[in-house]
């Protein structure tokens, strides 16, 4: 076996520098000035034999005077199917890089079949030559119930309890913790509020000291996460197929930080294609997902333990049994460009909190294009078209979905309305400039408390007269339908009546006559008038009751309107 980088020759032919007059052994950097070397059983040697490493303990065994260092720079370890590289199985190709710290694993051509789930570790990234061609079939792997083909995975420590830290301080105090008792050390990493900080001390059950101080919000009674990670793992540019087995996905990382995920497709999971969960500073870009049960799955492993934080760019979650997307847990995820298409459920369901979706298109869904069960979340600038159900649906959950934003969306085609802010429980939530056309149910159907709806006042060139008639008492369905646009949602009317009396009343009031909005009553028998705005029904109607008949001629003249511009 042969070291192919950081100054190994794969055939040795590089000659042996000359012995320097150093005798220090260095251990904290990378191996300098070594050429024309093999790696035997586990050590690494010169040519000459005079200098070798021991890789497993880091040891020395013996030297010819040049300065040795412990880490070894990224290798590039080849695994070719054909018997040109350095292994022909992955599993043992990450294993020996994970002997050196890590390293770069090159996967040549042609389709791998391992025969058991790849596990990878810190600092290993494995890489395709191209997608296209270099696949992963896990055919005969023989995945067990929740395997995923590859799986990187860190370890929690502990997540029980609540903590409470103030701004600009390093103590952490705990509530139901027993930080002790679960091993908790020196070194771990805790997160909060999708921020990690290293543990300085652990004090007691239900104290501990940070390195640094909390630089966020005061965090008072809130979940949290103590792990210990996987650190700077990628996986890139090559294909993943066949994960059969019950509940398998494709690609999963579990309690990670910084893994990196780039053009990659994911075929055929049978649960999910690529599953990051409890992951901060995550990145999945250029990447595709489809024909899975689900496509991408964004989540922490404890529910809220309040980790995970990434971004997603340009990728696909397509033709996918059940969900494109799912981000849920308490995430902070922002998605840019992709295509969340043709799933037979939801393009994107957003369960989290504090999440952007921006440039997606979202096309032909079986149920909604983007769903949310949470808040402070923005929904720009997205194409949401021909979905089978709502374009944009905010639910009337027990979660109180609030603040979500939703703005500059092309919505059109859409089997039930654009935007269906579904009920009481969702307040709040903004929509704005959006553009709608051809959706069945409506544009938007504002079933929320106090939805902020983008609104414009347009008047009327001329007066229009909606209602001239010689009354009798009577109430008369004012129809504005003609005279308003299809967003319209009230009018600015004036109302004038010329009476034979004195206390002559008319009341314009909303349909259904439960509120009045516009009020007159005679002192004489002398024309009167008054206006103000009403609102409107969904037929564009509202109501004039006329309480007595000593009136010759009732009025009632259009000003403007007022619009939805959602």
């Amino acid at each position: 076996m042969t070291y192919l980088d950081s100054g190994f020759n794969q055939f040795l032919e590089r000659p042996v520098p000359k012995p320097q007059v150093q005798s220090e052994f260095d251990a904290e950097s990378f191996i300098q000035g070594l050429s024309g070397s093999s790696i035997i059983g586990g050590a690494i040697s010169s040519l000459s034999g005079n200098l070798q490493l021991d890789l497993e303990k880091g040891e020395l065994l013996s030297s010819d005077g040049r300065v040795v260092r412990k880490n070894l720079p990224s290798p590039q370890i080849i695994v070719d199917i054909k018997g040109g590289g350095d292994f022909a199985g992955i599993q043992e190709a990450i294993n020996y890089a994970h002997q050196l710290e890590g390293g770069v694993v090159l996967l040549k051509p042609g389709i791998h079949k391992p025969s058991a789930q790849l596990k990878l570790y810190d600092n290993i990234y494995l890489i395709g030559q191209d997608t296209e061609n270099t696949i992963i079939d896990f055919t005969e792997a023989g995945l067990g119930d929740g395997d995923a083909g590859i799986l990187g995975k860190g370890v929690k420590v502990t997540d029980e309890g609540t903590i409470t830290v103030t701004t600009g301080n390093t103590t952490v105090f705990g509530v139901g913790t027993d930080f002790v008792d679960k091993g908790v050390k020196a070194g771990d990493t805790i997160f909060i509020s999708q921020h990690p900080y290293t543990i300085s001390s652990v004090v007691s059950n239900t104290r501990l000291e940070l390195t640094d101080t909390h630089e966020g919000v005061t965090a008072a009674g809130e979940n949290y996460a103590i792990i210990i990670p996987i650190s700077n793992i990628s996986v890139a540019t090559l294909a993943v197929r066949n994960t059969v087995g019950t509940n398998t996905d494709g690609i999963r990382i579990d309690y990670g930080i910084k893994p990196f995920i780039s053009k990659v497709k994911v075929t055929n999971a049978e649960a999910t294609g690529i599953k990051l969960r409890s992951c901060f500073n995550f990145v999945v870009q250029h990447s595709e997902s489809k024909d899975n049960t689900n496509g991408i799955i964004i989540t922490n492993v404890a529910g809220e333990d309040n980790v995970t934080n990434g971004t997603i760019i340009n990728s696909y979650g397509y033709n996918n049994l059940d969900l494109g997307l799912q981000i849920t847990s308490n995430c902070l995820v922002r998605v840019s460009g992709g295509n969340y298409s043709k799933n037979r459920n939801t393009g994107i369901d957003l369960n989290s909190d504090d999440c952007n979706v921006i440039g997606c298109q979202l096309e032909r869904n079986l149920a909604d294009g983007i769903t949310i069960d949470g808040s402070f979340n923005t929904i720009l600038g997205n194409s949401i078209i021909d979905n089978d159900s709502d374009g944009v649906v905010i639910e009337n959950t027990a979660d109180f979905p609030q603040r979500n934003r939703i703005i500059g969306n092309e919505i059109r085609l859409n089997n039930a309305y654009g935007i269906n802010i579904a009920g009481a429980n969702a307040t709040d939530n903004v929509t704005s400039g959006n553009t709608f056309a051809g959706n069945t149910s409506g544009d938007v159907d504002d079933n929320g408390t106090t939805t902020q709806r983008a609104t414009r006042y347009v008047p009327t060139l001329t007066a229009v007269t909606l209602l001239n008639n010689d009354p009798a008492a009577a109430t008369y369905n004012v129809d504005a339908s003609a005279s308003v646009s299809a967003t319209a949602y009230a009018v600015f009317i004036k109302a004038d009546i010329t009476p034979t009396a004195a206390d002559q009343v008319v009341q314009v009031q909303d349909t259904g006559n439960t509120v009045t909005y516009v009020y007159l009553r005679s002192a004489a028998a002398v024309k009167v008038y008054a206006d103000g705005p009403v609102p409107l029904d969904s037929s564009k109607t509202f109501d004039a009751v006329c309480s007595h008949a000593a009136i010759t001629t009732l009025t009632i003249t259009l000003l403007g309107y007022w619009e939805y511009i959602d």
